[in-house]
């Protein structure tokens, strides 16, 4: 209890003491602890002390009126009773303030902490902020976050926070050897007590004699494990447990956070990727023209995303002949776009190189098929139209596939 606490409580005491002398005409003092020689009772009074959080106070005294202290009376017993009855109301009083404070300071420093997960502040900074504020909330020494891989059979311990060291736990463990982690996945806790349990040493840290795991888990499911250790060996009682999961629940957010602001870095980057290749493997402009010796050709050409499966294609062999391709392959997007331009690199590297004579497009076609089908997978395939325009001998030579 701070300074400022229990001067407050003090002062409570002394104006009980007031009124119980002002309403029975018999004087109840308080003496504060330490009781000193001076302030010893005297013979014949009632006293009783009073605590709070295991701690003395002091002593409140019954003492006598000196009507019957000359007389060498005691006091009578409705006027004992009625003290008793004072010093168990003023017991409850303290005992319920000191609960409210308890629980304002252990709201203040929950909303502290959900106001950090909501806030702009880092998401790893509002994560080790819950953990603390789980810590102080149950009043363990250290806590300890694992998450669960996603080979769903094993947890990796991402954060350690508190009094123990982080080398007392190991760095991973598998799912099906910990009993406690899967039944708070599953959404019960699970306490853990060294003492009386043969397997403690696999969860606990050698400092350590109690632990408390508890599920972190989100709309699209599981998350991870949180571990609360203590050095004491303690039970943890419902209420301990119900503080415990508005952390919790706010861990899988801000976790949600975390993946959402890597995703969207990831989306960042691979837009600009699909930016960058859609420059490289189409033409610069929507529409395009080329020219070659006497022939002139127009092109449009579209796509409902950044990169597709279309291919146009125009290679001029020399000042009369002209390889035109058109192809498109399966699928849509980013796949597509790969398979079209492992055929793109295909149809130049035979009609660039010689590899076959352009006079036989069927044979360019095969050449091309069967370097195509010795780097792509099975599952891919494209259709090409494959033509050979002359406008020396105007004639124009083509093969469809």
């Amino acid at each position: 209890m701070r300074l400022s606490q229990n001067e407050d409580v003090l002062r409570l005491i002394d104006a009980v003491c007031e009124s119980f002398t002002a309403c029975a005409g018999t004087p109840l003092r308080f003496h504060r602890a330490p009781v000193t020689a001076q302030c010893r009772l005297a013979h014949g009074t009632w006293k009783t002390t009073i605590s709070v959080d295991k701690r003395t106070l002091g002593v409140l005294e019954l003492g006598q009126t000196s009507a019957d202290a000359a007389a060498g009376l005691p006091i009578d017993l409705q006027t004992r009773r009625l003290a008793q009855h004072f010093a168990g109301l003023l017991r409850q009083n303290l005992r319920v303030n000191r609960e409210l404070t308890a629980r304002t300071t252990d709201f203040a420093t929950l909303l502290d902490a959900i106001g950090a997960t909501r806030s702009e502040m880092d998401p790893q900074q509002a994560f080790a902020r819950l953990i603390d504020a789980a810590i102080a909330l149950a009043g363990f020494h250290s806590a300890a976050f694992f998450l669960l891989n996603a080979d769903m059979m094993t947890l990796q311990l991402r954060l350690f926070r508190g009094r123990h060291t982080r080398g007392e736990l190991p760095l991973q463990r598998e799912l099906q050897l910990s009993p406690p982690d899967m039944t708070a996945l599953r959404g019960e806790s699970a306490v853990v007590r060294r003492r009386g349990s043969m397997h403690a040493a696999r969860w606990l840290p050698p400092s350590a004699a109690t632990g408390c795991c508890i599920g972190i888990a989100s709309g699209a499911g599981p998350i991870g494990t949180l571990w609360l250790f203590d050095r004491r060996d303690r039970s943890i009682d419902a209420g301990e447990l119900r503080i415990l999961e508005p952390i919790a629940v706010n861990i899988a957010n801000v976790f949600e956070r975390l993946l959402l602001a890597r995703e969207s870095r990831n989306q960042q980057r691979l837009q600009t990727e699909l930016r960058l290749a859609s420059r490289e493997m189409r033409f610069r402009d929507e529409h395009e023209s080329f020219a070659s010796g006497r022939l002139e050709v127009a092109v449009h050409r579209g796509t409902l995303s950044e990169l597709g499966g279309d291919l146009i294609e125009l290679i001029p062999v020399d000042e009369h002949r002209t390889v035109l391709a058109i192809g498109d392959a399966t699928g849509h997007g980013v796949p597509a776009a790969v398979v079209i331009s492992a055929v793109r690199g295909c149809i130049r590297g035979v009609v660039v190189n010689n590899f076959a004579d352009v006079e036989n497009p069927d044979l360019v076609l095969q050449q091309v098929n069967a370097a195509f089908c010795g780097m792509a997978n099975h599952g891919f395939y494209a259709t090409l139209f494959l033509a050979v325009i002359d406008t020396r001998a105007m004639t124009v030579r083509f093969a469809n596939a």
